[in-house]
């Protein structure tokens, strides 16, 4: 940042002038570093607090561990937003203001299991949103035909349901089949 003394009505002022690499007008963020500035920021204020900061170990079927390193990025016309299974998931405001909105939205819980069948995995213990509640998110994993996407997996919507909780619908090849991966080997 560079200081300058600048006059606004006949009153000078000091005002710092950012560097505009800082602000990210160009939309490219580095996500992997503002994930875990949140981290580290969230890790200090809780420090005292009961709440966990990392992820669960990878449950659930063996094929999905191919994503198990892997984020993928959505954008709507407000924000960008980084799902990395079986971690975290956050938020990231599309904004030329100095200081854009980014959150965690949630942290990998568990899966949600009924009738035998991995129905979605569960982002809970996210930023605080509102009066003490905490964001959270379901994704849901939904089939693809092997035409839709080059890619391994993406994110096709992402809807805030409700204030703070959200709903992200993932796609990919790895959730289909006759041997449907997310049904439960019971023996």
């Amino acid at each position: 940042m560079t200081n300058y003394l600048i006059a606004i009505h006949g009153t000078k002022t000091k005002v710092k002038i950012a560097h505009s690499s800082l602000n990210n007008f160009n939309g490219h963020l580095d996500f992997k570093q503002i994930n875990e500035n949140l981290l580290n920021q969230r890790h200090r204020k809780d420090m005292n607090a009961s709440i966990r900061l990392k992820p669960r170990n990878f449950t659930g079927p063996e094929i999905l561990s191919e994503l198990l390193d892997e984020c993928y990025i959505y954008e709507d016309s407000k924000y960008y937003y980084r799902v990395c299974i079986f971690r975290n998931i956050t938020q990231h405001e599309k904004s030329k203001h100095y200081h854009p909105f980014h959150a965690i939205l949630g942290i990998w819980k568990e899966w949600y299991v009924s009738n035998e069948h991995f129905d979605f995995l569960l982002y809970l213990e996210g930023d605080e949103c509102m009066a003490g509640f905490q964001r959270q998110v379901v994704l849901e994993l939904e089939c693809t035909s092997e035409n839709e996407s080059k890619d391994l997996a993406w994110i096709s919507n992402v809807t805030e349901i409700h204030q703070c909780i959200y709903v992200i619908k993932m796609k990919s090849q790895l959730f289909c089949g006759n041997n449907n991966i997310l049904r439960m080997d019971i023996q």
